[in-house]
């Protein structure tokens, strides 16, 4: 799950972070943030937290 969750949104996420190089231990550390800091939201049946670009 990892891997696919990655792939889907690694690229996203170090554009938004404004990082050249994002690896999967990058994503998941942040990921894990997310859930710990952000607001779950039960209409995406998931945690959210503005990081900073545009977002989508």
């Amino acid at each position: 799950m990892l891997n696919e969750h990655f792939e889907k949104h690694g690229s996203d996420m170090a554009k938004a972070l404004n990082k050249k190089n994002y690896t999967k231990d990058d994503y998941l550390k942040d990921a894990n943030h997310v859930i710990e800091e952000g607001t779950y939201v039960p209409e995406l049946n998931g945690y959210v937290n503005i990081v900073g670009g545009k977002g989508s």
